[in-house]
Protein backbone atom coordinates (compact mmCIF):
# COMPACT_ATOMS: atom_id res chain seq x y z
CA UNK A 1 0.00 0.00 0.00
CA UNK A 2 2.80 2.57 0.57
CA UNK A 3 3.62 2.28 -3.15
CA UNK A 4 0.04 3.14 -4.05
CA UNK A 5 -0.15 6.03 -1.62
CA UNK A 6 3.10 7.43 -2.96
CA UNK A 7 1.92 7.18 -6.57
CA UNK A 8 -1.54 8.60 -5.89
CA UNK A 9 -0.02 11.50 -3.98
CA UNK A 10 2.03 12.61 -6.99
CA UNK A 11 -0.86 13.66 -9.22
CA UNK A 12 -4.12 15.47 -8.40
CA UNK A 13 -7.01 12.99 -8.40
CA UNK A 14 -10.75 13.65 -8.43
CA UNK A 15 -11.57 10.29 -6.84
CA UNK A 16 -10.23 6.81 -6.04
CA UNK A 17 -12.52 3.83 -6.64
CA UNK A 18 -12.11 0.39 -5.03
CA UNK A 19 -14.21 -2.27 -6.77
CA UNK A 20 -14.58 -4.94 -4.12
CA UNK A 21 -12.77 -7.87 -2.50
CA UNK A 22 -11.31 -5.70 0.20
CA UNK A 23 -11.06 -8.88 2.30
CA UNK A 24 -10.60 -12.61 1.79
CA UNK A 25 -13.43 -13.85 4.02
CA UNK A 26 -15.35 -10.75 5.14
CA UNK A 27 -14.45 -11.33 8.80
CA UNK A 28 -14.51 -8.51 11.33
CA UNK A 29 -10.72 -8.56 12.00
CA UNK A 30 -10.08 -8.23 8.24
CA UNK A 31 -12.51 -5.34 7.89
CA UNK A 32 -11.01 -3.58 10.90
CA UNK A 33 -7.62 -3.93 9.24
CA UNK A 34 -8.87 -2.63 5.90
CA UNK A 35 -10.43 0.39 7.62
CA UNK A 36 -6.93 1.42 8.68
CA UNK A 37 -5.85 1.27 5.04
CA UNK A 38 -8.94 3.27 4.03
CA UNK A 39 -8.02 5.90 6.61
CA UNK A 40 -4.53 6.14 5.06
CA UNK A 41 -6.04 6.69 1.62
CA UNK A 42 -8.53 9.21 3.00
CA UNK A 43 -5.60 11.21 4.38
CA UNK A 44 -4.82 12.11 0.74
CA UNK A 45 -8.02 14.23 0.82
CA UNK A 46 -9.34 12.49 -2.29
CA UNK A 47 -12.93 11.16 -2.39
CA UNK A 48 -12.88 7.38 -1.92
CA UNK A 49 -15.64 5.31 -3.56
CA UNK A 50 -16.01 1.68 -2.42
CA UNK A 51 -18.26 -1.22 -3.33
CA UNK A 52 -18.20 -4.81 -2.01
CA UNK A 53 -16.97 -7.95 -3.75
CA UNK A 54 -17.99 -11.58 -3.42
CA UNK A 55 -15.21 -12.23 -0.88
CA UNK A 56 -16.66 -9.51 1.34
CA UNK A 57 -19.84 -11.62 1.60
CA UNK A 58 -18.18 -14.55 3.35
CA UNK A 59 -18.51 -15.28 7.10
CA UNK A 60 -20.65 -12.36 8.37
CA UNK A 61 -19.52 -9.92 5.74
CA UNK A 62 -22.87 -8.23 5.20
CA UNK A 63 -23.20 -6.93 8.74
CA UNK A 64 -19.51 -6.12 9.08
CA UNK A 65 -19.19 -4.29 5.74
CA UNK A 66 -21.58 -1.60 6.93
CA UNK A 67 -18.94 -0.55 9.45
CA UNK A 68 -16.67 0.74 6.68
CA UNK A 69 -16.36 4.52 6.57
CA UNK A 70 -15.42 6.31 3.34
CA UNK A 71 -16.72 9.10 1.12
CA UNK A 72 -19.18 6.79 -0.65
CA UNK A 73 -19.76 3.13 0.28
CA UNK A 74 -22.15 0.95 -1.72
CA UNK A 75 -23.79 -1.54 0.63
CA UNK A 76 -25.21 -4.96 -0.21
CA UNK A 77 -28.15 -4.91 -2.68
CA UNK A 78 -27.91 -1.14 -3.02
CA UNK A 79 -26.93 1.57 -5.52
CA UNK A 80 -25.04 4.76 -4.68
CA UNK A 81 -24.06 7.75 -6.81
CA UNK A 82 -21.31 10.35 -6.66
CA UNK A 83 -20.62 13.40 -8.90
CA UNK A 84 -17.26 13.62 -10.66
CA UNK A 85 -16.80 17.22 -11.73
CA UNK A 86 -19.53 19.07 -13.58
CA UNK A 87 -20.17 16.62 -16.41
CA UNK A 88 -19.85 13.10 -15.00
CA UNK A 89 -21.60 10.88 -12.47
CA UNK A 90 -20.35 7.65 -10.91
CA UNK A 91 -22.95 4.99 -10.15
CA UNK A 92 -21.94 2.09 -7.92
CA UNK A 93 -24.08 -1.06 -8.16
CA UNK A 94 -23.72 -3.97 -5.75
CA UNK A 95 -23.41 -7.27 -7.60
CA UNK A 96 -21.19 -8.91 -4.97
CA UNK A 97 -23.70 -11.69 -4.35
CA UNK A 98 -23.40 -12.79 -7.98
CA UNK A 99 -26.91 -11.58 -8.85
CA UNK A 100 -28.65 -8.72 -10.62
CA UNK A 101 -32.29 -9.21 -9.69
CA UNK A 102 -35.42 -7.40 -10.86
CA UNK A 103 -35.42 -5.10 -7.84
CA UNK A 104 -31.85 -3.94 -8.43
CA UNK A 105 -32.50 -3.63 -12.16
CA UNK A 106 -35.44 -1.32 -11.44
CA UNK A 107 -33.34 0.84 -9.12
CA UNK A 108 -30.58 1.14 -11.72
CA UNK A 109 -33.02 1.99 -14.51
CA UNK A 110 -34.53 4.76 -12.40
CA UNK A 111 -31.06 6.11 -11.64
CA UNK A 112 -29.96 5.99 -15.28
CA UNK A 113 -33.17 7.65 -16.43
CA UNK A 114 -32.62 10.53 -14.03
CA UNK A 115 -28.89 11.12 -14.54
CA UNK A 116 -28.39 10.31 -18.22
CA UNK A 117 -30.32 13.44 -19.24
CA UNK A 118 -27.63 15.77 -17.90
CA UNK A 119 -24.45 13.78 -17.29
CA UNK A 120 -22.09 11.29 -18.85
CA UNK A 121 -22.09 8.15 -16.78
CA UNK A 122 -19.65 5.68 -15.24
CA UNK A 123 -21.25 2.54 -13.80
CA UNK A 124 -19.18 0.38 -11.46
CA UNK A 125 -19.88 -3.12 -10.15
CA UNK A 126 -17.79 -5.99 -8.84
CA UNK A 127 -18.65 -8.57 -11.50
CA UNK A 128 -17.80 -8.11 -15.22
CA UNK A 129 -20.66 -7.71 -17.69
CA UNK A 130 -19.29 -8.79 -21.05
CA UNK A 131 -21.35 -11.53 -22.67
CA UNK A 132 -18.02 -13.01 -23.81
CA UNK A 133 -16.88 -13.96 -20.28
CA UNK A 134 -16.94 -17.74 -20.57
CA UNK A 135 -16.26 -18.79 -16.97
CA UNK A 136 -19.64 -19.13 -15.21
CA UNK A 137 -17.95 -18.14 -11.93
CA UNK A 138 -17.34 -14.68 -13.44
CA UNK A 139 -20.93 -14.14 -14.66
CA UNK A 140 -24.03 -12.94 -12.84
CA UNK A 141 -26.68 -15.64 -12.37
CA UNK A 142 -29.98 -15.89 -14.33
CA UNK A 143 -28.64 -13.94 -17.33
CA UNK A 144 -27.89 -11.01 -15.03
CA UNK A 145 -24.76 -10.02 -16.98
CA UNK A 146 -26.71 -9.81 -20.23
CA UNK A 147 -29.58 -7.80 -18.72
CA UNK A 148 -27.18 -5.44 -16.94
CA UNK A 149 -25.16 -4.86 -20.11
CA UNK A 150 -28.29 -4.30 -22.19
CA UNK A 151 -29.46 -1.63 -19.74
CA UNK A 152 -26.13 0.21 -19.87
CA UNK A 153 -26.18 0.16 -23.67
CA UNK A 154 -29.76 1.49 -23.68
CA UNK A 155 -28.72 4.56 -21.70
CA UNK A 156 -25.42 4.99 -23.57
CA UNK A 157 -23.21 4.65 -20.50
CA UNK A 158 -19.63 5.69 -21.30
CA UNK A 159 -17.69 3.41 -18.92
CA UNK A 160 -18.24 0.25 -16.95
CA UNK A 161 -15.61 -0.44 -14.28
CA UNK A 162 -15.39 -3.80 -12.54
CA UNK A 163 -13.18 -5.96 -10.35
CA UNK A 164 -13.36 -9.70 -9.59
CA UNK A 165 -11.17 -11.06 -12.41
CA UNK A 166 -8.02 -9.07 -11.44
CA UNK A 167 -6.81 -8.84 -15.05
CA UNK A 168 -6.09 -5.08 -15.43
CA UNK A 169 -7.61 -5.03 -18.90
CA UNK A 170 -9.37 -2.48 -21.11
CA UNK A 171 -11.79 -3.30 -23.94
CA UNK A 172 -15.06 -2.04 -25.44
CA UNK A 173 -18.57 -3.15 -26.21
CA UNK A 174 -20.10 -0.80 -28.76
CA UNK A 175 -19.19 2.72 -27.60
CA UNK A 176 -18.86 1.70 -23.94
CA UNK A 177 -15.41 1.19 -22.44
CA UNK A 178 -15.04 -1.81 -20.11
CA UNK A 179 -12.29 -1.54 -17.51
CA UNK A 180 -11.07 -4.41 -15.34
CA UNK A 181 -9.33 -2.61 -12.48
CA UNK A 182 -6.89 -5.42 -11.74
CA UNK A 183 -5.67 -5.98 -8.18
CA UNK A 184 -3.52 -4.06 -5.74
CA UNK A 185 -1.77 -7.18 -4.41
CA UNK A 186 -2.36 -10.17 -6.68
CA UNK A 187 0.60 -12.57 -6.72
CA UNK A 188 3.06 -10.01 -5.42
CA UNK A 189 2.29 -7.34 -7.99
CA UNK A 190 -0.08 -4.41 -8.04
CA UNK A 191 -2.14 -2.94 -10.86
CA UNK A 192 -4.52 -0.03 -11.19
CA UNK A 193 -6.09 2.05 -13.95
CA UNK A 194 -6.12 5.84 -14.12
CA UNK A 195 -8.72 7.61 -16.24
CA UNK A 196 -8.64 11.17 -17.55
CA UNK A 197 -12.28 11.91 -18.32
CA UNK A 198 -11.51 15.15 -20.16
CA UNK A 199 -9.56 13.43 -22.94
CA UNK A 200 -11.15 9.99 -22.39
CA UNK A 201 -7.83 8.32 -21.82
CA UNK A 202 -7.44 5.16 -19.74
CA UNK A 203 -3.92 4.34 -18.54
CA UNK A 204 -2.79 0.97 -17.16
CA UNK A 205 -0.26 0.96 -14.31
CA UNK A 206 1.64 -2.01 -12.91
CA UNK A 207 4.33 -2.67 -10.34
CA UNK A 208 6.24 -5.81 -9.46
CA UNK A 209 7.38 -6.56 -5.94
CA UNK A 210 9.73 -3.90 -4.55
CA UNK A 211 9.70 -1.95 -7.84
CA UNK A 212 8.10 1.44 -8.62
CA UNK A 213 4.98 1.71 -10.73
CA UNK A 214 5.41 1.67 -14.50
CA UNK A 215 3.05 3.06 -17.10
CA UNK A 216 1.44 0.47 -19.30
CA UNK A 217 -0.59 0.98 -22.46
CA UNK A 218 -2.71 4.11 -22.77
CA UNK A 219 -6.04 4.02 -24.62
CA UNK A 220 -7.65 7.19 -25.86
CA UNK A 221 -11.09 7.94 -27.33
CA UNK A 222 -12.19 4.31 -26.95
CA UNK A 223 -10.08 3.27 -29.96
CA UNK A 224 -9.94 -0.34 -28.80
CA UNK A 225 -10.75 -3.80 -30.07
CA UNK A 226 -14.52 -4.00 -29.99
CA UNK A 227 -15.85 -7.14 -28.31
CA UNK A 228 -19.14 -6.91 -30.23
CA UNK A 229 -17.32 -8.01 -33.36
CA UNK A 230 -14.51 -10.03 -31.79
CA UNK A 231 -16.37 -13.33 -31.54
Amino acid sequence: MPHFLDQWGKDPLDAICILGDLTVTGSLPELNGIQKVIDQISALNVPLLILPGNHDHYVEGESHFRRIKATCVVHFDEISTYPLGKSWYWIGVDTSGGTFDVNLEGKLRHCLERLSRKFELIVASHFPLSQHVRNHHDRLSNNGSERFLKLLKEYKVSYHWHGHRHLAKISTVGQMCLIDAGSCALEGRGTWVSIDLQVREAQLWERKKDEPFKRGTAFRNLELKNLDSAF
